[in-house]
């Protein structure tokens, strides 16, 4: 087994790991904003960006070939989780 064979399983592992914790915040995330909370929060902007961001992370992750992996995937991918971000924030009342 050569070293860029090593290389390769260890990127697959760590892709497969950050894929699993993105559902796992989303999901988190869904459940928090069950409480009752002291703010009134847009739930259904906030499950919309939710079902965005779990299409977002199982296209790219299971349905995108793997060819296509690189920096300008990692690129988009974290583009994609900052804008998420930026509208979760603003729709909870953030600033």
């Amino acid at each position: 087994m050569g070293e860029s064979s090593i290389r390769l399983e260890k990127y697959k592992r760590l892709e497969k790991v950050f894929e699993f914790t993105q559902y796992f915040v989303v999901v988190l995330g869904l459940l928090i904003i069950q409480l009752p909370l002291p703010m009134e929060i847009n739930k259904t902007g906030v499950y919309i960006v939710s079902f965005f961001v779990i299409s977002l992370a199982f296209f790219w992750h299971r349905l995108l070939p793997q060819k296509y992996s690189g920096l300008n995937k990692n690129f988009i991918e974290t583009l994609a989780g900052i804008i998420s971000i930026a509208v979760i924030v603003n729709l909870t009342g953030g600033e």
